[in-house]
């Protein structure tokens, strides 16, 4: 071997451990630039979560409520009419009660399980009262949980309306509230290892894939109940690598910050569950008003299973749109929940035959427009025209009696009616206020004929001539000077002119002239 061969061998030998020196280097730095990267990037996603996670998550709508009740003893009530009050505030007669808003009869006593409410002055629990009667009439209100008399009990208002919600409404109540039966169904049709994992689960994933494919059927999601918080509160619902990047990582960082417990409140509190017209309905406590007129802790175990259902496809599983769907999907929760025990055949059985249970198309925030029109008008009165911020989360305990309001629509729509065929005019309208005069409340407004349609409110907005409404007004004036008229003052029924400076002069005239 020649002395250049042996030169260019010790130079290749020499240069092998540079380059594996420089190759090191340079990988040095670029997991630093990237471990530097990553967790600047992460800082920022922990910013953006913590910034609306601990501020001010939604803008609340300010619920309405309809006026306050109370069954007194000083009001002499009868059986009958004790009964057709439960009644009216939606309360259930029931063999056995079971939650709040069932009352049952034994002999000459009522006992109910009095709705819990945060009423203005004070919150109050749910409470068991037996009502006793005498001849007949309300003699007693025994409180059976503080075992003691009252006088009264106040009955929870509905609510009637839902404020200033940027087309989102929304019932936020906290995790206590909810009944377990819903998370334990939640957790199961949704994301079982919910308080095992980090915020995302590979194993819940795979899981969730075998499972489809037995069922032939999408009846497991992937994603647990953090990923689908962080993509509804952080994310779009764009359909890219990029979105589930970060929604995996958000995941994470949401779930290092904060508790289990937290997360899941926010979650049933944030979830889509359906449309009333252009508001979106959000959370489990407003979809259960929605859809089934009742509280969250009132529905029964199938309507939990529909809105769990739901919670994979709102539109498609809308029990209005789609009852079929609706009612195969509330199946699939229910078998779930029978093969994991939560329930036995016999009540499977019985449940799963039964119809959605739904009300009437759910008209929350649009029932009674002529009246949240009135009540709007006197808060701008009242707030100002910038009230928005005022209202925010706000609770609004109006004057509204719900059974003089049914009535007030039924007789202007009824008569209306019949005065279009008598006349044979098609175009006659028609309004109404009902007030209580002694407190100078409005308990009743009907707008027009469209009693379900937000309009022109003929009760507010139109303009007539008062007539004979102003006389009791005019007469008060003229008694306040006693030196000048007293009842039995003549007055002169002839012609009179009036002349206001800068006007021309007024005579006033009878409707005939």
């Amino acid at each position: 071997m020649s002395e250049t061969e042996n030169t260019s061998s010790e130079q290749q030998e020499t240069q092998a451990p540079d380059k594996r020196r420089s190759c090191k280097i340079f990988l040095a730095k670029a997991a630093f630039t990237l471990g530097t990267l990553a967790v600047f990037y992460g800082g920022y996603l922990d910013w953006q979560i913590r910034s609306k996670m601990d501020g001010q998550i939604w803008r609340l709508p300010a619920e309405v409520y309809s006026r306050l009740e109370s069954v007194k003893l000083s009001d002499n009530l009868s059986f009958d009419e004790v009964i057709q009050i439960l009644l009216d505030n939606e309360y259930r007669q029931t063999t056995m009660i079971a939650a709040p808003g069932d009352f049952k009869l034994e002999d000459d006593t009522i006992v109910l399980l009095r709705r819990a409410f945060p009423y203005p002055d004070k919150p109050e629990p749910q409470r068991v009262l037996r009502l006793r009667f005498t001849d007949n009439k309300l003699s007693r209100i025994e409180d059976l949980v503080n075992v003691k008399a009252v006088d009264e009990f106040r009955l929870a208002p509905k609510l009637i309306a839902m404020l200033e919600s940027d087309n989102e409404d929304r019932l936020a109540i906290p995790l206590q509230h909810y009944p377990r039966l819903l998370i334990d169904a939640l957790l199961l049709t949704e994301d079982r290892r919910f308080y095992d994992h980090n915020g995302i689960n590979p194993i819940g994933i795979m899981r969730a894939m075998i499972a489809n494919i037995r069922a032939g059927q999408t009846v497991q999601g992937g994603s647990t109940l953090t990923q689908q918080l962080v993509k509804n509160l952080f994310l779009s619902s764009e359909r890219s690598i990029t979105r589930k990047v970060n929604e995996a990582l958000m995941s994470l960082v949401l779930d290092w910050r904060y508790d289990k417990n937290r997360i899941l409140e926010t979650y049933l509190n944030e979830i889509y569950l359906g449309q009333n017209g252009d508001i979106q309905i959000h959370g489990f406590a407003l979809a259960s008003q929605f859809y089934f007129g009742r509280s969250i802790r009132e529905i029964s175990l199938d309507q939990i299973a529909l809105l769990v259902g739901m919670v994979k496809g709102p539109s498609l599983y809308n029990p209005w749109r789609n009852p079929q769907y609706a009612l195969d999907r509330r199946n699939v929760v229910l078998k779930l929940m029978l093969d994991h025990q939560m329930i036995g055949d016999e009540l499977y059985e019985m449940l799963s035959k039964r119809p959605l249970g739904v009300q009437a198309k759910g008209q929350i925030s649009r029932k009674y427009p002529a009246f949240i029109q009135t009540l709007q008008a006197d808060l701008r009165r009242q707030l100002g025209e910038n009230k928005t911020s005022a209202l925010l989360g706000a609770r609004i305990f109006s004057t509204m009696d719900l059974k003089q309001q049914e009535q007030a629509e039924n007789a202007v729509v009824n008569t209306v009616n019949q005065l279009q065929v008598q006349t044979k005019n098609p175009y006659l309208e028609g309004a109404m206020i009902v007030a209580d005069y002694h407190l100078g409340e409005i308990r009743a407004v009907v707008g027009g004929l469209q009693t379900e349609y937000a309009g022109f409110n003929r009760a507010l907005m139109s303009k007539r001539q008062i007539g004979s409404l102003v006389k009791p007004s005019i007469y008060l004036t003229a008694l306040m000077n006693p030196e000048q008229f007293r009842l039995n003052t003549p007055i002169q029924n002839q012609p009179i002119t009036i002349y206001v400076k800068g006007s021309q002069p007024w005579q006033p005239r009878n409707y005939d002239r």
